[in-house]
């Protein structure tokens, strides 16, 4: 369900970092990346430990994430940097710049991979 929902939600986050026209649109899609991140984590977590992090703080998913996936860092360094991005794109006066969407986007794409590979094992 949670992969599912990351799935649908990159849909949407690829959508938006295509527009062109309204200045909004990378802050928008940094936003639904960061939280396609944090399902795909969560489902991550849930695949391999049968848990996932309940906390307000995200970042406490972080070290559960990292007991998930002790041999490869990358879902972890993805997660952290998502959650960097997350005040600016969620609650910022600033925009995303283009780069960081992009880097954003990126980084959810390969949390759900990390956690659609988790699940086919």
């Amino acid at each position: 369900m949670l992969l599912n929902r990351a799935d649908a939600l990159m849909v949407a986050a690829d959508v938006l970092l295509e527009e062109r026209e309204h200045s909004s649109a990378n802050s928008a899609a940094a936003a639904v990346a960061v939280i396609a991140g944090i399902a795909a984590a969560d489902a991550l977590c849930g695949v391999t430990l049968g848990r996932r992090s309940r906390g307000e703080d995200h970042r406490q998913a972080i070290e559960l994430l990292r007991q998930a996936t002790p041999d490869d860092p990358g879902p972890v360094a993805a997660l952290t940097r998502l959650l960097d991005v997350k005040d600016q794109a969620h609650y910022g006066t600033n925009l995303v710049k283009r780069e960081d969407a992009v880097a954003a986007v990126q980084r959810a794409h390969g949390l759900i991979a990390a956690a659609k590979a988790a699940r086919a094992r």
